[in-house]
């Protein structure tokens, strides 16, 4: 079992991480080699990765630290384990893995807004992002249109989050449906916003095209248009 402890600094305005602490339970026993494990997918915890093992059962993926505990013929933790197929038969894991490294990556080096999208909906934009970023944070979407020589800013709207554990990776898809000012050409800057640091991570940018009609559904269709789908100004 991992905790950590973060202090505030009045100062910079911060929080920083001081101190963690790994519990091993006094009543498992472990081999070296299971021990070393353990502290690693623990760590790991600390790091904010989140378990990847199902209980009862060993997951066919992925190759990671964080998969569930291994006991060898003398009731020992001795690794960690995961059970890909074809064959599904138990592989030790006893160290942090690619795939571990390539997750805390996308946790501290990437908190931003991945996979960003827009899609065009007549006189509207849906914007959608997955959130990859840590802790409490807001979004902020600047908007800007073509005016014909230039990118003129219109807007900027806060998307609220705070969703963030430190204990588990967040990938949740965020959508915002905005309107635009007229037809013409867009284009949406997304910034995640670390409240607790006061710092802004990174932007991804996205361009799209909005038309001066929209489509609507309707409940009952109309005989004159089998679709059931209308175009108004």
């Amino acid at each position: 079992m991992a905790f950590d402890t973060w202090v505030w600094d009045s100062v910079r305005q911060a929080y920083y991480w001081t101190k963690a602490t790994v519990y091993v339970a006094t009543g498992v026993h472990f081999t070296t080699a299971g021990l070393k494990a353990d502290l690693c997918h623990e760590i790991g915890h600390l790091y904010g990765i989140d378990d990847q093992y199902t209980v009862g059962g060993c997951a066919s993926s992925p190759n990671s630290i964080m998969q569930g505990a291994h006991l060898d013929g003398q009731g020992r933790v001795d690794c960690q384990t995961y059970c890909p197929p074809p064959n599904y038969t138990p592989i030790c894991i006893y160290a942090p893995t690619s795939w571990d490294t390539g997750r805390v990556n996308t946790y501290w080096g990437q908190g931003e807004a991945k996979n960003l999208s827009a899609v065009p909906n007549g006189s509207q934009v849906i914007i959608t992002w997955d959130d990859y970023s840590w802790a409490e944070n807001a979004y902020q979407l600047y908007f800007y249109k073509w005016n014909g020589s230039s990118w003129q800013y219109l807007t900027m709207v806060a998307v609220s989050s705070n969703t963030g554990s430190h204990d588990t990776v967040i990938n949740r898809t965020i959508s915002y449906v905005w309107t635009g000012s007229g037809p013409g050409n867009y284009y949406v800057v997304v910034k995640p916003y670390f409240i607790k640091y006061g710092q802004y991570g990174t932007s991804q940018v996205k361009t799209f095209t909005l038309s001066q009609k929209q489509r609507w559904g309707w409940g009952v269709r109309d005989c004159r248009d089998p679709s059931g789908f209308f175009d108004f100004p």
